[in-house]
């Protein structure tokens, strides 16, 4: 059952390999008959426990149904795949990720063909099949043969990113501004993002699957390190 913006379940209960192929299957089957299916699909991760290993597993069961799949080679923020899907005009995207959910959490979230989140009546058609099917055929290449034929194909979703940002934003204004700016990550996967566009302190900016010990969601509880640098060093602003 889909809830806001994806499944979302705990890895190892009901998060698992096998769950997450049947509703990679379930997808496929659901939308075969998409308009821009022959312009395939995106998928992306984050920096969860296992997130690249889930993806590899879908994308090898969405590239067995016949799927041309373009797979992230790291992880990225989820407004990369919604950015991919629309600008490379893809029938949808994959993001595994769980959001702001606690570490032994991780998801599966879809983003429509023009970027934002796949809506209610769509995900409703996925239910559909996976309540008909019990038991699907997943197909019998590897991920390693599948890439290998070019049916699955890295991307680098992070560059993409980082052009659009560069495209967007005024960086040379806020280099030359002087304000001072102190950005936490949150372990998440912003990190690496911003550093080479504009001057930034950067906090928890590496990969940690367990976030610390905390959920990444900005919320005051979970803000105590950046307040207390923003403090100690008068920033302007903290993000």
């Amino acid at each position: 059952k889909f809830g806001t913006d994806g499944w979302r379940a705990v890895i190892a209960d009901e998060f698992t390999f096998e769950n997450l192929r049947k509703l990679s299957k379930a997808t496929a089957v659901a939308f075969e008959d998409h308009p821009k299916l022959a312009n395939g699909i995106v998928i992306g991760y984050d920096t969860r426990f296992l997130s690249k290993e889930f993806a590899e597993c879908s994308a090898e069961v969405f590239a067995n149904h016949g799927i041309k799949v373009l797979l992230t080679d790291s992880f990225v923020t989820t407004p990369t795949v919604s950015l991919l899907s629309r600008d490379l005009n893809l029938a949808y995207g994959v993001m595994i990720t769980s959001s702001h959910n606690p570490a032994k959490y991780n998801g599966f979230k879809l983003k429509d063909e023009f970027g934002g989140s796949m809506g209610p009546v769509h995900l409703s058609v996925i239910e559909d099949v996976l309540t008909k099917n019990e038991v699907f055929n997943y197909g019998g290449s590897t991920f390693d043969e599948l890439l290998s034929s070019g049916k699955i194909k890295y991307t680098n979703g992070r560059e993409y990113f980082i052009k659009i940002l560069r495209e967007k934003i005024d960086t040379s204004s806020i280099i030359s501004s002087g304000i001072e700016i102190i950005y936490d990550a949150m372990y998440g996967s912003g990190q690496g993002m911003m550093d080479g566009l504009i001057n930034i302190k950067a906090l928890r900016s590496e990969v940690n699957p367990s976030f610390g010990g905390l959920s990444p969601e900005p919320v005051a509880k979970n803000l105590g390190l950046i307040s207390k640098e923003m403090k100690s060093r008068a920033y302007d602003i903290g993000i």
